[in-house]
């Protein structure tokens, strides 16, 4: 007997890379570091709890920025050059956002979205209709 897929009754071809559940061409994941439609559903479910946690993180990522814009602007001072005209409202305001954005996005990557791959879900087991 062959294996169907969790979501239809098409013949399952792949696995979930997290649950293990079998999904047939349709449902597997468009992306190799995505999980299947349950699993990532989960993954949404812990948005908020995610986001406050990332909140620090992303305001000391910020600080960082900022803190480098200064840096720049007492080599500048330093070495009397200025940056003017978009060059100033690049480095006071986007640079400090790229970077948060870069730490947000490497943290979320390495740390929260590793742990939910590493935590299996306990599987019930299909419920088959006998005729």
């Amino acid at each position: 007997m062959s294996v169907t897929c969790a979501f239809c009754e098409d013949a399952a071809t792949n696995n979930c890379r997290r649950c293990e559940g079998p999904l047939c061409g349709m449902h597997k994941p468009w992306k190799p570091e995505l999980a299947c439609i349950t699993c990532e559903e989960e993954w949404e479910r812990g948005r908020t709890k995610r986001t406050l946690i990332l909140f620090p993180i992303t305001l000391a990522a910020l600080g960082v920025g900022m803190g480098l814009d200064g840096l720049f602007v007492w080599a500048t001072e330093h070495f009397s050059v200025a940056p003017g005209g978009w060059g100033f409202v690049l480095l006071f305001f986007a640079v400090p956002i790229m970077i948060a954005i870069g730490v947000v996005r490497w943290v979320t990557k390495q740390t929260f979205r590793r742990r939910f791959f590493a935590h299996k879900p306990r599987r019930v087991p299909r419920a088959e209709v006998v005729k």
